[in-house]
């Protein structure tokens, strides 16, 4: 079987996590993949085989009418260039996985066919104002067109069915693995990150990860955490904000003046990242909506305590082993914080409890149900 991957996204992304990952684990079967990149950044189309990288092609690029066109007409430049790199790609291949629903246009290309798409959430439609529902339409008009759609929770797959009527016979529900380099680490591991990043192992750290979106409720998360540092027990508290921040957020941490407690980095290797979840006394994640939510199951797989919301996929995902709280409810967010702080009991026990949920996720298991949904179709 000859199965060619399609992926807009770097290997630090969610989504493009799952397409690298894919990618190894059916090529394990004796699956022929061949990983086609589509490269934003560089407006290129990249293949990524067993035999190495190749440059497919190049588009020009010229970057004042890029960020025009950007300001002008949004993410539309973006789902143009997709549809123009998909014409580049052979035809031929017994099957196109397309790994992200952001991509689902590229479906109106004749020789992208048969296809499957794997829908990792419908953010646009679901979360978002009447403008974005409306580009959402367009995002993933090409759902209608492919063969097969691969949801990631069972969360996407309801609002596959409730907002675009996809036959749920046509949807089938596979979980995300987590990579097995998030585990607990030693203490000689652990204390790497404080030198790498000159922290210091007198405080006791929080975490979250997670794009400056409005949607993953950071606001929820500096107010709560507000609220802690300026009670005289919980001065060594310190915040570590994996990814951007949001102008909005900035000025909030600013007005509360507690600019000092935060630490900021963005572009972490995943090396690093795994460092940081296992010095952090807890993860925080009080998202309104997550199509899966990568960061969760990380953290579980290195026995951080969790607290996140009790909305979308996240439920599904946490099965039990952390903290759910309404992602409007800072009070409930705070009080949970510092009982993680205090309770070296609990804390002991929702590490426990996180390490036996993210055995249940595996990218072997999601190759293997990814294979079968494959073989239906050829």
């Amino acid at each position: 079987m000859r199965v060619a991957l399609i992926n807009n996204a770097p290997r630090t992304a969610g989504v493009g996590r799952y397409a690298f990952e894919t990618q190894e684990h059916i090529g394990k079967s004796g699956v022929e993949v061949a990983h086609y990149l589509f490269n934003r950044k560089e407006w290129a189309l990249d293949k990524i085989a067993d035999t190495g990288f190749e440059r497919i092609h190049q588009s020009f690029r010229n970057p004042l009418i890029d960020n025009a066109l950007l300001m002008k007409f949004g993410r539309l430049p973006n789902l143009l260039l997709d549809l123009n790199l998909a014409r580049l790609i052979p035809a031929g291949y017994d099957l196109y996985h397309i790994t992200n629903q952001n991509m689902s246009d590229i479906t109106f290309c004749s020789k992208i066919s048969p296809s499957i798409i794997t829908v990792h959430d419908i953010i646009f439609y679901v979360y978002y104002n009447l403008a974005k529902k409306h580009f959402g339409r367009l995002v993933y008009l090409g759902l209608k067109n492919c063969n097969k759609i691969i949801a990631v929770s069972e969360s996407t797959k309801k609002d596959l069915v409730k907002y675009f009527n996809v036959p749920g016979n046509k949807i089938r529900v596979i979980h995300p693995g987590v990579s097995q380099n998030f585990k607990p680490l030693s203490k000689s591991e652990r204390n790497k990150i404080y030198g790498k990043y000159g922290l210091t192992q007198d405080r006791r750290y929080l975490m979250h990860v997670g794009s400056p979106e409005p949607r993953k409720n950071v606001g929820t998360l500096i107010k709560a955490f507000h609220k802690i540092v300026t009670q005289n027990q919980f001065r060594d508290v310190h915040l570590i904000k994996i990814n951007k921040l949001s102008k909005t957020d900035e000025a909030m941490i600013a007005e509360l003046g507690i600019q000092n407690n935060i630490t900021v980095l963005d572009n972490v290797p995943e090396e690093s990242l795994v460092g940081f979840y296992n010095i952090a006394y807890a993860f925080i994640l009080p998202s309104f909506y997550e199509g899966f939510g990568f960061p969760i199951l990380e953290a579980m797989a290195c026995g951080t305590p969790v607290i996140s919301s009790s909305t979308s996929s996240i439920p599904e995902v946490m099965g039990g082993a952390g903290i759910l709280l309404n992602p409007r409810d800072e009070k409930g967010f705070t009080e949970a914080i510092v009982e993680i702080l205090l309770n070296d009991k609990l804390r002991a026990e929702m590490k426990l409890k996180g390490l036996q949920r993210a055995e249940s996720f595996s990218w072997d298991y999601t190759a293997a149900e990814t294979l079968k949904t494959y073989q239906e179709l050829t």
